[in-house]
């Protein structure tokens, strides 16, 4: 409200000095400089002035509701993917009961990626994140950019993987994200 008052107070002020100006010239018109302008005249020329500031709040007001709010969307996908980096540990890829895992990779990552991720991890699990050996794991994600990409976002970053004495490196990750509904989900996965 503040900004659109301040908006609205400013182009004021800029309209007010045009008709200062017109009284001017109408006064230097008046002298035999510039031919006078009439009363009839000066209110059209306001009226319309008034109109074209009018058009141009409504545009700005326009311009500003339809910008998307970008940090909201950077926090709520940092603590997702975040979120998603901790449960990669928990998930062990080593197991041999391939319907224990697909319950493990749903448990674990359903509220982080869309349907049609989880459906293809849960037919072909070994392209799922998760523990592929019981040494080194993949610790957590950490992110090094968020960029929007169309209706989504492009998040990079790194997955850092860890052993009982420390850092075993890490492997770059690429995630694509885009909403579902009210939340963000991740929709690529890859490293």
């Amino acid at each position: 409200d503040c900004f659109y008052h301040e908006l609205h107070r400013r182009a004021f002020d800029c309209l007010c000095r045009i008709a200062d100006s017109v009284v001017h010239c109408a006064h230097i018109g008046s002298i035999g400089i510039v031919k006078p302008m009439s009363a009839a005249r000066k209110e059209y020329f306001l009226l319309i002035g008034g109109l074209l500031l009018l058009a141009l709040t409504a545009a700005v007001v326009y311009y500003i509701e339809r910008v998307p709010d970008r940090s909201s969307d950077i926090s709520e996908i940092t603590t997702l993917v975040t979120a998603f980096g901790d449960k990669q540990k928990t998930v062990s890829l080593q197991q041999e009961n391939t319907d224990a895992l697909k319950l493990s990779i749903e448990a674990a990552y359903k509220q982080y990626v869309n349907e049609s991720l989880l459906e293809r991890w849960q037919a072909d699990p070994m392209h799922a994140p998760g523990r592929v050996t019981s040494s080194p794991w993949p610790e957590r994600i950490e992110i090094d950019a968020i960029t929007p990409q169309g209706t989504g976002y492009i998040v990079s970053g790194r997955v850092i993987n860890q052993t009982s004495s420390g850092s075993a490196g890490e492997t770059h990750v690429v995630l694509f994200m885009m909403r579902a509904g009210d939340t963000w989900k991740i929709a690529e996965y890859q490293t």
